[in-house]
């Protein structure tokens, strides 16, 4: 399905339901792996705050069997859906109207199935940001790398830029797939580089550091140093749970700041929500919740 058309607006034109309380709230998740994921619990607490019936399913998806199986969750009703990696690029082509938030970053994390077809946006950005707000931390004039260029990497890159850093560098495996999410930026501060290029002398020391790669699924985490580091810099981790874990052991091992990507993971939810129902749900309580169940787990 050909993408026709971008909107300038979060929630799709149109979109006005009033029945929602009558109904279940089909919703899923799109992805591999999605086992670990939060999102189901995160979303049926955002339903039991506006009393509606949710069924929430996770489906493991690769971009082959993705279009198939979405096909399937619309005939059954569903509302729209979640993706995660590795599916952000395929859920943004096979859309057919886009956000400017899906559009820009060239990649979608909410999709909206309406009679009309389907919608994509891409709320990581703005829910990045809301977490990071509540942490207190500013981007504007400051030195900011990202480590990846997937499509997490591409949901956060437009948000970075609209808030003026002095500095943004982003580092990946391929410098050419990094090159991409800064191509119409005519910036000379503005890099992408090699991941053996982040080793090398001569970068600037970084204020705030984003991890957008998932290899903390495999129980690894990106080779870093601390020299990378100013004093007081924060490293961001897209991840949560045990993806999270080997980064977080390294920041504690080097004295550097680390942060979580739980927070993001609801706000991002919360807008999806928002798209789906209508409604904004409250999520610190939600987050709070699901910060105590983790460190019980642990």
């Amino acid at each position: 399905m050909p993408s026709s058309l971008i909107l300038h607006s979060m929630r799709p034109a149109g979109y006005n339901r009033t029945d929602q309380h009558l109904e279940t709230l089909h919703l899923a998740l799109f992805g591999n792996p999605v086992a670990h994921s939060l999102s189901p619990e995160i979303h049926q607490a955002f339903a039991d705050q506006y009393g509606l019936k949710l069924n929430y399913k996770l489906i493991v998806s690769t971009e082959k069997t993705f279009p198939e199986q979405l096909g399937q969750l619309q005939s059954l009703g569903a509302r729209g859906c979640n993706i995660t990696v590795p599916l952000k690029v395929p859920a943004h082509n096979i859309a057919d109207t886009l956000s400017t938030a899906a559009g820009t970053a060239g990649a979608a994390n909410t999709l909206v199935f309406q009679q009309n077809g389907v919608f994509a946006d891409n709320t990581d950005g703005l829910g990045w940001l809301k977490d990071l707000t509540r942490a207190d931390v500013s981007i504007k004039g400051k030195s900011v790398a990202i480590i990846g260029a997937g499509g997490a990497a591409a949901g956060i890159t437009p948000i970075i830029l609209a808030q003026s850093p002095d500095t943004l560098v982003i580092a990946n495996r391929s410098p050419e797939k990094a090159a991409g999410l800064l191509q119409q930026q005519l910036n000379p501060n503005f890099r992408s580089i090699s991941l053996q290029q982040l080793r090398q002398p001569g970068l600037p020391k970084f204020d705030l550091l984003v991890n957008a790669t998932s290899i903390g699924h495999q129980g690894k985490h990106p080779e870093l140093f601390p020299g990378l580091f100013n004093p007081e810099a924060l490293l961001y981790d897209l991840n949560y749970g045990t993806a999270a874990q080997p980064l977080k052991n390294w920041c504690d091992n080097n004295g550097i700041r680390y942060r979580d990507g739980l927070g993001m993971l609801v706000e991002q939810a919360a807008l999806a929500f928002t798209l789906w129902t209508g409604q904004s749900p409250e999520t610190q309580a939600v987050l709070s919740d699901l910060r105590a169940k983790l460190r019980q787990k642990s």
